[in-house]
């Protein structure tokens, strides 16, 4: 089955397609290996050293990975803690010179949008099914790669004060640590309350209220990806008892962890 599509995004057919959640232990390694594939990873937990031609870049819980064909690649997982990703794989495709090149020009490193979130949440729901490899997972899996252009367009555009950019930083590398307004306005070099305007008129939110959303995600992904103890993600996610972790997860998400976990969302 194909897939294809255009409207100004990076247009491809798609024949061949997999979508697949993994956890690795500590210090894991993959490669260095020739890179045919399109593919596309999400970080959830631990992190990344990835070499691409010898150029390093590190991926952090929260952010997504570009990987196109043509490049020697070579990945470390984090050496103290696991490491959980999930990932599209495109092997087989009939792609344009142009389409590829459209790629090509994306950073290789994006902040997942919930949307991208969503769109491997029922890739990878279509595999465990055994129908990712159909017409519906091919168009799908064509959808990620459109929207990961579209979310990088979106990033361009947006102007995030270099400042609101480091705390972010910071909050993907430490959300399980215990981080105080203080250690978040010292990431940016600016006074707690300046910090604090400042966020608020670029997010909406006061600093501490991003930090607490961001651990909530972190915590609701690793809830329907592993069958991991609601007080271990409570405490891999910055919480200090699970009671704290699902109060938050009910203010924000209108849900509890188990009713989230077991999809029981009516």
């Amino acid at each position: 089955m194909v897939a294809n599509s255009g409207g100004g995004g990076p247009a491809f057919i798609v024949k061949e397609c997999f979508a697949g959640t993994i956890v690795n232990v500590p210090g894991c390694t993959y490669g260095p290996h020739m890179q045919r594939e399109l593919q596309i990873v999400q970080l959830h937990t631990g992190s990344m050293q990835v070499n691409i031609d010898g150029r390093v870049t590190e991926v952090l819980p929260g952010q997504v990975l570009l990987l196109l064909p043509g490049h020697r690649v070579y990945i470390s997982s984090a050496e103290k803690a696991e490491t959980w990703h999930r990932w599209i794989t495109v092997f087989d495709y009939e792609i344009e010179a142009e389409s590829l090149e459209m790629l090509a020009v994306l950073p290789q490193v994006l902040a997942a949008s919930e949307q991208m979130t969503q769109l491997i949440d029922i890739l990878v729901g279509l595999h465990k099914q055994g129908a990712a490899n159909t017409s519906a997972g091919h168009t799908l899996a064509l959808a990620a790669f459109q929207l990961y252009a579209a979310d990088c367009r979106k990033s361009a555009y947006s102007e995030t004060h270099p400042a609101i950019s480091q705390v972010k930083t910071l909050i993907q590398e430490r959300f399980q640590e215990e981080l105080t307004l203080d250690d978040l306005a010292g990431a940016a070099n600016l006074s707690p309350g300046y910090l604090t305007r400042l966020f608020h008129q670029h997010e909406g939110l006061r600093p501490r209220q991003y930090l607490w959303r961001y651990r909530v995600e972190r915590g609701i992904e690793l809830l329907r990806g592993t069958g991991l103890p609601i007080g271990d993600i409570a405490e891999r996610c910055g919480f200090k008892t699970s009671y704290h972790f699902a109060r938050m997860v009910k203010a924000l998400k209108k849900h509890t962890p188990t009713e989230i976990r077991s999809g029981d969302l009516e």
